[in-house]
């Protein structure tokens, strides 16, 4: 064979000119063998970097699968209201009562507006922000949202939760208690919160 660059001896050159062409066919396709495997293996390495990147960006969000067993992240959660009728303005007066209490009792709380439905005015939404899910494990055990939940069972005829974000398990268990009726959207990998929102 033509190794190192040089060219086989004589002995070989003398069988003749076909075995030498031979030789030289075969070490050139060894090389280019040589060369597009190099080639696939770059392709390999880029696409392996590309991989691990994406496992590292993706565990920047705040949004973590782990998070969504610990609970520790931010998420939203929309309670549907629908009162008696003729029982509005009563309900507005327990709303307001636990919005109070919540502002100064729940630092975990990040947000909790109650807001009217544009079309039906006796439909309300609770909108509220958790710093955790151990803020909402605090909240349902608050002695004035115990108390408004009573309120709710006169003057109300309907509740139901929406919870978008990941929350522990602790937090569903704890809704199924309660006996409302809940729809849970989990995150993707698509989603970050700012650390201003937990700290």
């Amino acid at each position: 064979m033509w190794v190192g660059g040089e060219w086989p001896p004589a002995s070989t050159i003398s069988v003749g000119t076909n075995f030498l062409c031979w030789e030289i066919i075969s070490d050139f396709g060894i090389f280019l063998f040589t060369k597009k495997m190099g080639r696939i293996m770059r392709l390999v390495t880029l696409f392996l970097v590309s991989l691990l990147s994406g496992i590292s960006y993706a565990g920047d969000h705040a949004y973590s699968v782990s998070n969504e067993t610990l609970g520790g992240n931010p998420f939203v959660l929309i309670a549907r209201v629908q009162v008696k009728e003729g029982m509005v303005d009563q309900y507005l007066k327990i709303a307001d009562a636990v919005d109070d209490a919540v502002e100064e009792t729940e630092p975990g709380m990040l947000l909790h507006n109650f807001d009217a439905d544009p079309n039906d005015p006796l439909a309300f939404t609770w909108t509220e922000v958790y710093k955790n899910s151990e803020a909402f494990l605090l909240h349902t055990a608050n002695e004035p949202v115990l108390k408004y939940v009573d309120g709710h069972a006169e003057f109300g005829e309907g509740f139901a939760i929406e919870i978008y974000g990941n929350v522990s398990k602790a937090v569903l268990s704890n809704i199924t208690e309660l006996g409302f009726p809940l729809k849970h959207f989990k995150t993707t990998r698509v989603g970050y919160a700012r650390p201003s929102l937990t700290d």
